[in-house]
């Protein structure tokens, strides 16, 4: 499956039914990470990721290979914390991430959730009743793997 298509079959679902377990092992079989806001604190990351990050108010967080090579993600005060520990050495702190952006009740569109990114990713809504609730995104491993190996 890809990208568009996950986010196809995720488009119009609601609050608490986002994706089912099945969903998240064929997700992960298939290379694609799905990030999608959750209560008023939370951005839950299914697929070759699972997880769920305190983002209270929103925020940021990065995504990176770890020294296992494998994709993991740091959360924005702790990529602050490292780099200002380096810089108190006079060391630089280049770390090859991908920035996914978190927002909570953004101007630009009336919903509680919004994650954007800037590499290529397929967009799906997550309603609560008619109401939009969250604007998730799908990413493809060979998107990511790209874009922090250039």
């Amino acid at each position: 499956m890809k990208k568009e298509e996950l986010a196809q079959l995720l488009n119009g679902r609601q609050y608490g039914e986002e994706m089912i377990y099945e969903e998240h092992l064929q997700a992960k079989e298939d290379g694609l990470l799905v990030c999608f806001g959750y209560s008023d604190d939370l951005l839950e990351l299914r697929g070759i990721v699972f997880n769920g990050v305190g983002i209270y108010g929103g925020g940021s967080i990065f995504l990176y290979k770890d020294k296992d090579h494998k994709i993991a993600i740091l959360e924005e005060s702790n990529y602050d914390e490292i780099k200002e520990s380096l810089e108190d050495y006079n060391l630089d702190f280049i770390l090859p991430k991908i920035p996914i952006k978190i927002q909570w009740c953004p101007k630009e569109l009336d919903c509680s959730w919004l994650i954007t990114t800037n590499i290529p990713h397929a967009t799906f809504d997550i309603y609560v009743d008619y109401e939009l609730y969250c604007r998730g995104i799908v990413l493809e491993l060979t998107d990511i793997e790209n874009y922090l190996n250039n």
